[in-house]
């Protein structure tokens, strides 16, 4: 079983660190998302539509990779149990 998003891509345990490296996914989601307007802007849909997902999925990405697992999920069996069932 993967425990960690990461282990799919072989990272280093803590890349990227969640705390450290914020600031570059900032800068990168800005530089997307003006790319995205600017496509979209001069009649691109197609292109823009990648440009788009690009930006969901590089958010995305960053914190599944940076978090992990949330709250210790799969490793303790009664956080486990508890997120699993509905209240």
């Amino acid at each position: 079983m993967i425990l960690r998003p990461g282990d799919l891509f072989h990272l280093a345990p803590g890349f990227p660190d969640a705390e450290m490296d914020v600031a570059g996914l900032r800068y990168a989601l800005l530089l997307v998302a003006v790319l995205w307007s600017l496509l979209r802007g001069r009649g691109h849909p197609r292109l823009a539509l990648a440009a788009g997902v690009a930006f969901v999925l590089l958010a995305v990405g960053f914190w599944a990779l940076g978090l992990g697992r949330p709250y210790g999920l799969f490793l303790d069996a009664r956080i486990t149990r508890c997120a699993g069932t509905r209240r």
